[in-house]
């Protein structure tokens, strides 16, 4: 598997991507005890609160879900090859998903 270029070049798209979002959560939020928005609906308005420490868990949570996906598709990759692109493609879409919602969240505090 650690000479699969199409599994490393994934996984390691996805290890920048989170290591981006959690940079980006990191720094770009303000610091202090102010309640952040989490979500904004423009029928509603702001719907959701939450502190730094919220939107960092769930990016470490999201982290963990690539650490996970990593280790099963190394797991089954001499078995079944096309389920391993298929989890290494999967966490690389969720990473995109998280660093787009660490951006919106910046953006909006």
């Amino acid at each position: 598997m650690l000479r699969d270029k199409i599994l490393i070049v994934f996984f390691g798209l996805s290890l920048l991507i989170f290591t981006a979002a959690v940079l980006l959560a990191a720094f770009g939020l303000p610091s202090g005890n102010n309640s952040l928005i989490l979500h904004f609906n423009a029928g509603q308005g702001v719907d959701i609160l939450g502190s730094r420490s919220q939107v960092l868990e769930i990016l470490g949570v999201v982290s963990v879900v690539g650490v996970i996906n990593a280790i099963l598709a190394r797991e089954i990759y001499y078995r079944e090859r096309f389920l391993s692109y298929l989890i290494a493609f999967t966490t690389f879409l969720i990473a995109i998903f998280s660093i787009i919602a660490a951006r919106v969240i910046v953006s909006v505090n």
